[in-house]
């Protein structure tokens, strides 16, 4: 996977771009030469897909507008496009984790039954991704993406934009993180885990400037994200289970998704409040700092 730091002494336009080649080339790459594994490329294409949108939603007060938002769209797009393999994926995976959790309690037979409609419906996406050729239209559109992206206009080219774009994230994650210690809900929970994704890659900008602060940044950014992640999952199994599980699969795999749902729900705030404890306008002081400090030094 690419590195994402960038080298503040140079054109800010510059950076960027050259961040956004290389993690789309890298889709590519890894489309053309996984067919052989359609799970791991789409996940790898996946992950890229969110690393260039944090890219933008970092840069998007140096851009117009309408191109931020007509952008963000057309990769949102990209992702929604390849994401019905993923998630089938993210199901079998999920269960097998609130398995093991659950080993003595949940019926082996329930389990198994579940396990083989699951990878089904799996290889059916599969299937259905080969036999339609979106894996063409999948590289084409990231192709596609990579020429819009290197003609966009860049209206600022200073680097304190990029604290801004990163300060309103960071804004929008110190809001959700009250309103998820009110309403546990699992939607919002993952609109909290989307904005610390953002922000862990977008500080990863930073690790060649002072290494140390950044480490801790994105440490724990991405330990509270893999575990909202975790209950996203299991919000998914349940969503599932709800609307496609037989009555014995409702009564003896339901009740442990939420028991394990309810387990990470109850422990995430005092992680997630210290992630949020600065205020924003500190959070985009230091990091304007930094920049300054950076200037001199890189």
């Amino acid at each position: 996977m690419p590195d994402l730091s960038v080298n503040i002494n140079k054109p800010l336009k510059q950076e960027f771009i050259r961040l956004i080649n290389d993690q789309i080339q890298y889709a590519i790459d890894v489309l053309k030469n996984d067919k052989n594994n359609i799970e791991k490329s789409i996940h790898e294409a996946r992950k890229s897909i969110k690393k260039i949108r944090a890219l933008l939603k970092c840069i998007r007060f140096a851009i117009k507008l309408s191109d931020y938002r007509r952008e963000n769209r057309f990769l949102r797009d990209i992702k929604n496009l390849i994401s019905n393999i993923r998630q089938n994926t993210v199901l079998i995976e999920t269960l097998e984790y609130c398995n093991k959790q659950n080993k003595k309690e949940i019926p082996e037979n329930t389990v198994n039954r579940l396990n083989k409609k699951l990878i089904s419906n799996k290889n059916k996406a599969v299937n259905e991704y080969q036999k339609t050729n979106k894996l063409e239209q999948t590289i084409e559109l990231y192709q596609i993406a990579q020429i819009r992206l290197n003609n966009i206009d860049f209206i600022k080219t200073d680097s304190k934009s990029m604290i801004e774009g990163i300060g309103k994230i960071y804004k929008k994650g110190r809001q959700l993180v009250n309103i998820c210690n009110k309403k546990k809900d699992s939607v919002m929970l993952h609109e909290l885990r989307k904005a610390i994704k953002y922000l862990w890659y977008q500080l990863s900008i930073f690790k060649n400037f002072w290494p140390e602060l950044i480490n801790i940044y994105t440490k724990n950014f991405e330990k509270i994200s893999d575990l909202l992640g975790v209950e996203h999952d299991l919000y998914e199994l349940h969503l599932y289970l709800l609307r496609n599980g037989t009555i014995k699969e409702k009564k003896e795999i339901l009740p442990f998704v939420i028991k394990e749902s309810d387990n990470i729900k109850s422990k995430f705030y005092k992680e997630a409040r210290l992630l949020f404890a600065e205020k924003s306008k500190f959070f985009n002081k230091k990091f304007e700092g930094l920049l300054t400090l950076s200037k001199h030094y890189q």
